[in-house]
C-alpha cells in the first residue's frame, strides 16, 4: 500500500460524524472511489484500484468504527444490521458526494465501505475506452457478453 500526501487531519476526532464526513470529503478530493473503515487498521482510500491508508491516522478501534457507522444510520437501520450482520444503504455529504454504504461484520468486528457516486457520468471518450466499445451501444438488438481475463 502506498501513502497519501500528508494532510492536516486529527488522529482522533471528537465527533464521529464530522470525522467521517472529513474522511469522505478527502476520498473525493483524492479521486478515490471508496473509503474503507476496518477495525485494527487506519482508514483506507481506494484510488485507481489500490487501497492506501490515510497518512496520520491511527488504527481504528471497534468503538471508533461503530461510532462513525452509527452516526449515519437510523435506529432501525442499526437494528437491522445487528440482526443480519450486514446492511446496504446510502449517505450524502452536502457539497461533496453521495455514497453507497455497505456495513458488514468481519471476524467479529464492524467494517464499512463507502462507494462514491459521481455527480457527473463520464462519457466513453473520457473513460479511454476503444471506439469498438461504443459500437455495442448502437446495436439494434441482442445481448452482448464480454468474458475472459
Amino acid at each position: 500500500m502506498t501513502q497519501l500526501a500528508s494532510i492536516d487531519f486529527p488522529s482522533v476526532a471528537t465527533d464521529p460524524k464530522t470525522d467521517l464526513d472529513e474522511l469522505l470529503a478527502l476520498t473525493v478530493k483524492r479521486g478515490g472511489s471508496d473509503l474503507h473503515l476496518t477495525v485494527g487498521i487506519a482508514p483506507c482510500i481506494r484510488v485507481h484500484g489500490s487501497l492506501t491508508p490515510v497518512e496520520g491516522r491511527v488504527a481504528l478501534r471497534r468503538s471508533d468504527t461503530e461510532a462513525m457507522v452509527r452516526s449515519v444510520l437510523s435506529a432501525e437501520q442499526w437494528q437491522k444490521f445487528e440482526d443480519t450482520h450486514e446492511l446496504d444503504t446510502a449517505y450524502a455529504v452536502p457539497d461533496v458526494s453521495r455514497f453507497r454504504v455497505n456495513v458488514y461484520q468481519q471476524r467479529g468486528s464492524i467494517g464499512v465501505a463507502f462507494r462514491s457516486i459521481p455527480h457527473h457520468i463520464r462519457g466513453l471518450s473520457e473513460l479511454g475506452l476503444p471506439q469498438e466499445v461504443e459500437r455495442f451501444a448502437h446495436l439494434p438488438r441482442g445481448l452482448v457478453l464480454v468474458t475472459g481475463p
